[in-house]
């Protein structure tokens, strides 16, 4: 009779003796630096769950500290991709007609590819002069892409290319900017539209972001990129090669995306308005806008009415370079009938005998306010 020592080593034996006979998808391979696979594609790298795990920890923890590294961006795309997300994007493409010519076409986007110079004497409107127009107002090329090492499958890891290198159209078509906030707009939008997580991942950015922009972004163009992202088609189908001449209008048509507001324009515009009321504090002795001390205020009510319309639009004035005057302040001088003299003096700036007050108003934005003295009302 055997003894139960013998007995439970058998046992082990049979378990380890059918886990070798598994049929190969399910067999235990033995991996490590030491016997890696071979590559399937040049510049292929296998990895086993452990290398792949640690890459996308390192490149998540690295693109965080550095937002520019599109290496670590690029690497914890692949790692990240597998194994669901780009099989459910080339499944996309698969079921779609134009996506199964570029899977059967595999077409790159580099300057070998496309020619820049020739893309800047399409027409003003098109996609190819948007494209080469971005590029050379954020200072990047089609070649800034890094090639796909960490995806095993050949077709998923062109259809990761493909994402990589039409990333730059959808800059282009949305008219946002390289800069992070534009990016995470970007990064949003790609995540609606294709749910690659690296896209989602790369949002926790946001906290670089300075308190002002993490506002906007949450308020515009978060909203923006979920909604548009959603509806619109999915743009890893888009045969960008075939589009150069179509015009943008009719390319984001046919999509279904909305233009954003203009980020750059947005930015500069709160800049002039920030140094404007930083400006207009200094004018007033480190007091803000609306904190105007009530003895500095002129005596006369009617003149009073005028200095605090005068001062509640003076940030949007000390940004502005043309002369237009305030109808908004002419209607209530001309509703509350303030008494002002038609004689204004205002030394600071050698302005004397100016006729009425939209004289007044006029150099009021073209100037900064400082102490505006009316003269005692007329009799």
């Amino acid at each position: 009779m055997a003894s139960p020592r013998m007995t439970v080593m058998a046992t082990q034996s049979r378990t380890f003796s059918r886990i070798l006979c598994l049929p190969p998808p399910l067999r235990v391979r033995a991996f490590s630096v030491l016997s890696r696979p071979k590559p399937n594609y040049e510049g292929h790298v296998p990895l086993n769950i452990i290398e792949r795990t640690s890459l996308a920890l390192g490149s998540a923890f690295g693109s965080l500290l550095n937002p520019y590294r599109h290496d670590l961006i690029a690497s914890l795309g692949e790692a990240t991709a597998k194994p669901y997300f780009i099989a459910r994007l080339r499944r996309a493409m698969l079921s779609n007609p134009t996506g199964r010519r570029i899977l059967r076409d595999k077409p790159r986007i580099t300057s070998k590819t496309i020619s820049l110079e020739e893309l800047r004497t399409y027409p003003e409107n098109s996609v190819g002069r948007a494209y080469a127009a971005w590029l050379d107002r954020e200072g990047v090329t089609p070649d800034t892409r890094d090639s796909v090492r960490y995806i095993d499958d050949p077709e998923e890891a062109y259809v990761m290319q493909r994402y990589r290198e039409t990333h730059d159209f959808t800059h282009a078509i949305t008219g946002l900017p390289v800069i992070i906030e534009g990016e995470l707009a970007v990064k949003a939008f790609e995540f609606a539209n294709t749910l690659l997580p690296m896209t989602a991942l790369s949002l926790v950015a946001i906290v670089r972001l300075k308190k002002l922009e993490r506002a906007r972004f949450w308020e515009v163009y978060f909203p923006w990129a979920v909604r548009n992202g959603l509806k619109a088609e999915e743009v890893v189908n888009v045969y960008w090669e075939e589009e150069l001449m179509t015009d943008v209008e009719v390319l984001r048509a046919r999509l279904g995306i909305e233009v954003p507001p203009d980020l750059r324009a947005t930015r500069k515009a709160e800049r002039e308005k920030q140094r404007a009321q930083k400006k207009a504090e200094q004018l007033l002795g480190g007091h803000s806008v609306f904190e105007q001390p009530l003895q500095q205020l002129p005596q006369h009510v009617g003149e009073q009415r005028l200095f605090l319309l005068i001062m509640e639009t003076a940030v949007q004035r000390c940004s502005l370079s043309i002369h237009i005057p305030d109808q908004h302040i002419l209607d209530r001088c001309s509703a509350d009938e303030c008494p002002i003299a038609r004689t204004s003096t205002l030394p600071w700036i050698g302005g004397d005998n100016l006729e009425g007050p939209s004289d007044v108003i006029r150099l009021c934005w073209a100037i900064p306010l400082a102490d505006i003295q009316l003269s005692p009302p007329m009799v």
